[in-house]
Order: structure tokens, then sequence, then C-alpha cells
């Protein structure tokens, strides 16, 4: 599980927002799958997990509801200050700690060496080689950078937990928003009780996907001015927010 493959694996896969400011087209690119040599996983199969994502556009609505989000209520702070506040992985190991991850490795390693034996091997499979906690630490952050989904939106629900954010066509977007031609500046919108997942011409030449169950499809000024107009742009309300408080964490501006 060295850099190769992960590379192999992920590469181009994280977003839908270009690195650069350049004019060329968005797209969707997949993560490649290799499924030689692969052991039995405890979890639910691919297939079905696109089977869960896939659904009818019939579920979504053009009616925007007002929004009632509930209070947070516990003090915003924390008890353990990392060295450096300006490190993820200062920050990271606050919640994730050293020790946890060494365990994960070393349960992997055990599984594999325990299973190994039961599957067939392909002359031009993978090769096995050993997880460290290094590797790990790539695999749990490619794992968090794989972004937001509708089925992940409605679980969080459920734990009052709201977000916003970017979102992959293939992570549960209606058929309708998929592939829609807008004019500069243009939006257009889809709601699902509290899910709300809209679309913005960004000038680009590419549409920006944002998935949110804190905002309503509204379009607010931003704090640029229109040469042209001499008036601000406008920009929907979930992505001026996401811009504020996302800086420094996603560094693709939007």
């Amino acid at each position: 599980m060295g850099d190769e493959f992960l590379s192999e694996t992920y590469e181009n896969s994280l977003s839908n927002i270009a690195e650069n400011e350049s004019d060329s087209e968005d797209t969707d690119i997949q993560p490649i799958r290799k499924r030689a040599n692969s052991l039995c996983l405890l979890s639910s199969s691919s297939n079905e997990e696109e089977v869960e994502v896939e659904e009818s556009d019939k579920d979504w609505s053009d009616f925007d509801l007002e929004r009632c989000n509930e209070q947070f209520e516990k003090a915003s702070e924390l008890k353990i200050f990392p060295n450096n506040p300006q490190s993820i992985a200062d920050v990271t190991s606050i919640f994730v700690g050293e020790d946890l991850i060494e365990k994960i490795v070393y349960e992997t390693n055990r599984y594999h060496n325990a299973n190994s034996l039961k599957y067939k091997k392909y002359e031009h499979g993978c090769q096995w080689v050993d997880v460290t906690v290094s590797g790990m630490k790539k695999v749990f952050g490619l794992i968090l950078l794989l972004g937001l989904s509708v089925k992940l939106a409605s679980t969080l629900l459920l734990h009052k937990v709201r977000v916003c954010g970017t979102i992959r066509s293939n992570q549960g977007v209606p058929n309708v928003l998929r592939n829609i031609k807008l004019r500069h500046g243009e939006t257009r919108y889809k709601r699902r009780r509290e899910i709300m997942i809209q679309v913005w011409d960004s000038k680009k030449k590419r549409n920006i996907q944002m998935i949110s169950t804190i905002h309503n499809a509204d379009m607010i000024d931003s704090n640029k001015i229109d040469r042209n107009t001499q008036l601000f742009f406008k920009k929907p309300h979930c992505i001026i927010d996401y811009n504020q408080y996302m800086n420094g964490v996603h560094l693709r501006h939007i």
C-alpha cells in the first residue's frame, strides 16, 4: 500500500473544482479500481452503495424551505490546544491519536496474514506490502478528502449535524442538475426536505455543485464588483459562507 498505489487509485478524484483558474471544462474523473488479488472486506458492496445513491428526481423539488436550524448549545472551545494550530497534522492528532493508528495498522496486517492463503493470487495482481502508520494516515486523509454525498448528509442530519460543501455529480446529485447548461452567474437548485443541491455557473465555463443542509438557495452580494455595472457580483449564500469559513482548509477558491 505504497505511495504509487495511492497515487494511481485516487489521482484527480478528490474534487470537481479545478486546481487553477483556467477555463478548462470540469470533469468527473473516477478513481481507478483495482480488484485483482483483493481480500474480502467487512463492508457493504460498492454496487449496493451505488443503488442507494441513485435516487429518483421525484424525491427532489423546487420548493425552498425556510431555514430553522438548531441552535448550537455547547461551548465552542478546545480543551487541548495543538502545538502548531496551523499544522493539519497537529490538529488531527488531538482527535486521532498515534496509538489508534498503530492499532489499525497492526490489525490490518494481521487480517491479511490470517486470510491471504484463502484467496487466489493472480500473476499480474498487486503484491501485498505490509501497511505502515504513514501509509494508513494517507489513506484516512484521502477518505476524508473524498467529500460529501447526499447519503452522508442524510446520516449526519439524524445526529443534528449540518453540512455545507462541494459535491461530486455521482454522489447523489439529481439527474436534472448533473449536466444542466447555465448562463454566466445563473443558478438552479433542487431540495429534498432539509437537503439542498445548488448548481451555479461561476463564469469560468464550469458549474459549481454545492450541497447544504444549512442554507436557502438565495443569492447575495459578494465582495467583488463588476467592472461593467459597478455592482457587486452575486453568489449563492452557501458559497459565500463556504469560502469564508473553509478558508485555509479547502484551498481551492470558488
